[in-house]
């Protein structure tokens, strides 16, 4: 749901049986736009270069690198 609200790039349901009813009931302008997004959002965020950099600036001490690759995996183990 996370990476929907955040790509605006997806749809998200409680139960296997909404999927359908969501599929079905989006015409395909719009998931052609949701799909476009999704794309967008994930060479944004998990794109090499960003991987490399966020790396980069961990390993050099950056506060800020370190707190990205935090962020990162987080979000990852959620996932799982």
């Amino acid at each position: 749901k996370e990476h929907c609200s955040r790509s605006n790039g997806g749809l998200w349901y409680e139960q296997w049986e909404d999927c359908d009813a969501f599929v079905l009931g989006v015409d395909e302008a719009t998931k052609q736009r949701l799909g476009q997004q999704g794309r967008d959002y994930v060479a944004r965020e998990y794109g090499w270069e960003r991987v490399e950099n966020d790396y980069q600036l961990a390993l050099t001490g950056s506060a800020a690198g370190a707190a990205a690759i935090v962020s990162v995996a987080s979000t990852e183990s959620r996932q799982t």
